[in-house]
């Protein structure tokens, strides 16, 4: 059964305003869909700012994900590579973050 793993972040805003700062933010989330080490566990990968900010509540930055299974879900959130990605790269940007996953 596939899981969808969805993500919605707070990016502080101090790194949206500056435009070299949000560049490198975003490429870095960028190469998390093609890392070696997760591409093969991904079905699908994309990232995007919010295309009605007014209804978004303050979430200005989303990922869309999917996987086979949830065990394969499991593998890709706890492996390194993605643990190394949160920490270094994503948390320090943001202010908040929600996930909601879900099989059907």
């Amino acid at each position: 059964m596939p899981l969808v793993h969805v993500v919605l972040c707070k990016v502080k805003p101090e790194v949206i305003s500056a435009s070299s700062s949000w560049s490198e933010f975003e490429s870095h989330c960028q190469v998390l869909g093609t890392t070696p080490s997760l591409k093969p566990l991904l079905l699908e990968c994309v990232w995007a700012k919010p295309t009605y900010e007014e209804r978004a509540k303050g979430w200005n930055w989303g990922l869309y994900t999917k996987f086979e299974s949830k065990a394969i879900y499991e593998q890709y959130r706890d492996h390194p590579d993605h643990k190394e990605f949160v920490a270094s790269k994503l948390r320090p940007n943001i202010d908040d973050i929600m996930a909601f996953d879900f099989e059907y």
